[in-house]
């Protein structure tokens, strides 16, 4: 790079900087602009133009055509429905499809504790009665807990067994 570009390009750089410091100064306030914006819109009618629609105060915004009354009376009839819709199913609190696997799987959770704490209760059964050394008894007492596991495990297949029966029995 020779030193005529060097001296160019620091040339344009300091070009830059003298633009933008200029712009600075010419550049008015964001307070400057509103007071200014205020006083064209209080000096002459015309820049007010294209503002009468948001402005309540104008008869159009408040005025309604049958086209927006037909719209809004549309809206409102849906939200009745939806209304009605919500206050049915509050209602209904427990028929809801989640309230529904909610209430099962809080049935299951507790089955599952209860039967956890039966277990918990045979072994500790079994545990007492070898460390007291009956012998004959902790026997007795884990075929009484083997009893109670095959029951449960089979407890499905009976009544799909007995409904069985049942229709064999008694037809449709």
């Amino acid at each position: 790079m020779s030193m005529e570009e060097a001296r160019g390009f620091k040339s344009d750089i300091g070009k830059e900087k003298a633009r933008n410091k200029v712009l600075k100064q010419d550049a008015k306030s964001q307070k400057e602009k509103r007071r200014q914006k205020i006083q064209k819109l209080s000096q002459d009618d015309k820049h007010w133009k294209g503002l009468e629609s948001r402005d309540i105060r104008t008869p159009s915004s408040w005025i309604q055509t049958s086209d927006e009354e037909e719209r809004l009376s549309s809206i409102k009839s849906n939200l009745d429905s939806l209304q009605s819709r919500l206050q049915f199913l509050k209602q209904q609190k427990g028929t809801t499809p989640a309230s529904k696997t909610l209430l099962h799987g809080e049935i299951r959770r507790t089955e599952e504790q209860m039967e956890k704490r039966c277990r918990l209760l045979h072994a500790n059964q079994i545990v007492e009665e070898v460390s007291s050394g009956n012998d004959e008894e902790a026997v007795l007492q884990i075929k009484e807990h083997l009893d109670f596991h095959i029951h449960k495990r089979l407890e499905p297949y009976l009544a799909i067994a007995g409904d069985e029966i049942e229709e064999q029995i008694f037809g449709e």
